[in-house]
This record gives C-alpha cells, sequence and structure tokens, in this order.
C-alpha cells in the first residue's frame, strides 16, 4: 500500500514515515501543498496523512481541491487543531479521519489500517490494476476462498506438467480468460 504524507515538521513526518514503513507501507513525504499536488497529479496513493498548517497553504484547502477534482483517496488529517470546530471543519470538508496532535504512533498505524479496509476505498481492487497484480503476485492469492500459489506449474515425474496445477497458475496469473495459443 502506498501513502502519501503532507507534513511540514520534519521530525514528525520522519518518525511517521518510519513508523508506517516498518508496519510495511510504501511511504512518500512532502512538506508542501504545491509538492503534495505534483505528487497526488503523478502517482496513485492509497491514502494521504494531511497536516492542516502547511507552509504554502492550509491542508483544508488541499483537501477541499481534491474532493472538488472527484479524488476519493482516503485522507487522514493529523493536526494540533484540537478544538472542536476545527475536527468539525475537517471532516465536513472530506477527511475521512481526524487525528490530533501530540498522537500515540500505534494509534495512526491503526486508524490508517482502518481507512484502508473500507469498503471501495483505499486499495485498488480491480484485477486489472498493475498495483492488485502486484500486491497478488507478492502475497498470493485466493480462489473461491482456496488459496493459490503463483509459482510455476509442477512438473510431474514423468516430465509433463500437471494440467490441474497449471489451469490453476495460468487463471491465478491472468484471471478467469480463456488463454489461448498464438
Amino acid at each position: 500500500m502506498r501513502l502519501l504524507i503532507v507534513e511540514d515538521e520534519t521530525r514528525i513526518a520522519e518518525l511517521v514515515q518510519g513508523a508506517l514503513a516498518r508496519a510495511g507501507f510504501a511511504v512518500d513525504t512532502v512538506a508542501l501543498c504545491a509538492d503534495a499536488r505534483a505528487a497526488l497529479a503523478v502517482t496513485s496513493y492509497d491514502a494521504a496523512i494531511v497536516d492542516l498548517g502547511l507552509p504554502d497553504g492550509d491542508g483544508l484547502g488541499l483537501l477541499a481541491e481534491l474532493r472538488g477534482k472527484g479524488n476519493l483517496t482516503p485522507v487522514l488529517v493529523l493536526t494540533a487543531r484540537d478544538a472542536v470546530e476545527d475536527r468539525v471543519r475537517g471532516l465536513d470538508t472530506g477527511a475521512d479521519d481526524y487525528l490530533v496532535k501530540p498522537f500515540a504512533i500505534e494509534e495512526l498505524i491503526a486508524r490508517t489500517k482502518a481507512l484502508l479496509r473500507r469498503p471501495g476505498r483505499g486499495a485498488r481492487n480491480d484485477p486489472e490494476s498493475r498495483e492488485y497484480q502486484l500486491r497478488h503476485r507478492r502475497t498470493g492469492c485466493q480462489d473461491w476462498g482456496r488459496r493459490i500459489s503463483l509459482a510455476a506449474p509442477r512438473k510431474r515425474n514423468s516430465g509433463t506438467f500437471d494440467a490441474t496445477s497449471w489451469s490453476r497458475c495460468a487463471k491465478a496469473r491472468f484471471g478467469r480468460k480463456t488463454l489461448r495459443a498464438r
């Protein structure tokens, strides 16, 4: 899963990036709204963690801009603004979650994972997407609840390929479409 962190405080950005990387996420970090816009324009992120007080603008403005363009990337706001009005404004603007500084890193990781578990949000589950294919190539996949190995088909003792193994491997790699010889 690929995350974008928009945080101008270097120490916090480094701590959050390191913790999320150890939790298994690929993390990009930027310090400005302009850099966040550029990153979001060229990369598809599973979620973003956005600070509100940025040097070149407000994180809420960035969030409103994303939602105005139809970008549904889940956003967790991470900020020192702790007033109820600020939290309500952030959530009404389009934030999916809101966490106030200081925070426990374990809670941030748990909230990020929860964002990504929400149906239709976060992880791109379209089998045609490169991210889906890479994720399932790395972790294996399931076909009707059965785990499928993505290793090459097994050879029988006679030197021929096991047809069942080949079929399952091909389906796992190329989907349920019928494979045709060229």
